[in-house]
């Protein structure tokens, strides 16, 4: 399945509450009239321009990738043509369907589940090398974010990364976003034992005033292997 080109009134009205990242900045129960709008958009934005800053810090071997609001599947399948193997979590049921047919022939096990909890996932009791959340974290108010970072804390194996991209600016009203900042990102991640290793940002590709890119990652530490004495 290709998805459908959307005519102009539609795209217009999606571009109100498109991210600059390709995900909606609206929550999804409130955009089921335009998801396949949305879902043309997002996908109409490539991968490697989105996280163009942190290529570099992806896994070069085979790794097991948790991708949480993966949305129509856009990064999940870049990283499953990587040679990784893709957990896509994402609760649109909408978005789900076209990321399976989109998407058909690559690695991807969709999963319906959401933050905080990530109960379904958390219960397989796998670790995951790289876990990549893409303008998802202002989607969370400050106490589910603070349950959030331990729980990805608890998925990443040791020496796992992980890579997010948040939406800094004002908040529009209604759209059920809260304020985020790096600043805060980067002490709450430090609180649970992740390492910062590279922030940068980008500006809206929507130009909208204020609206800014981060782009976060961080690190778990590896856990040392003793020697054995001789």
């Amino acid at each position: 399945m290709s998805i459908k080109q959307v005519k102009d009134g539609n795209q217009r009205r999606a571009i109100e509450v498109h991210s600059g990242t390709g995900r909606s900045e609206a929550p999804l129960q409130a955009l089921r009239g335009d998801t396949e709008c949305l879902a043309s958009l997002y996908e109409q934005v490539t991968f490697d321009e989105v996280h163009r800053h942190v290529l570099h810090l992806l896994p070069a071997e085979p790794v097991r990738v948790l991708d949480i609001g993966a949305g129509t599947g856009r990064d999940a399948a870049a990283l499953s043509a990587r040679g990784h193997t893709v957990v896509a979590v994402e609760p649109s049921e909408e978005f789900r369907a076209i990321g399976r047919q989109v998407h058909a022939g690559h690695n991807i096990q969709w999963v319906d589940d959401r933050l905080p909890e990530l109960s379904t996932v958390a219960r397989q009791h796998q670790p995951f090398r790289l876990v990549m959340l893409t303008a998802v974290w202002m989607f969370l108010h400050e106490a589910e974010r603070h349950r959030a970072m331990s729980l990805i804390h608890g998925l990443l194996d040791d020496g796992g990364r992980l890579g997010m991209v948040l939406r800094t600016g004002p908040v529009p009203a209604e759209r059920g976003m809260f304020p985020v900042s790096a600043a805060e990102t980067v002490s709450l991640a430090a609180t649970r034992g992740l390492s910062l290793i590279h922030e940068s940002a980008q500006a809206d590709s929507l130009g909208r005033t204020g609206v800014m890119w981060g782009n976060l990652f961080f690190e778990k530490p590896a856990v040392a292997t003793s020697r054995e004495a001789c």
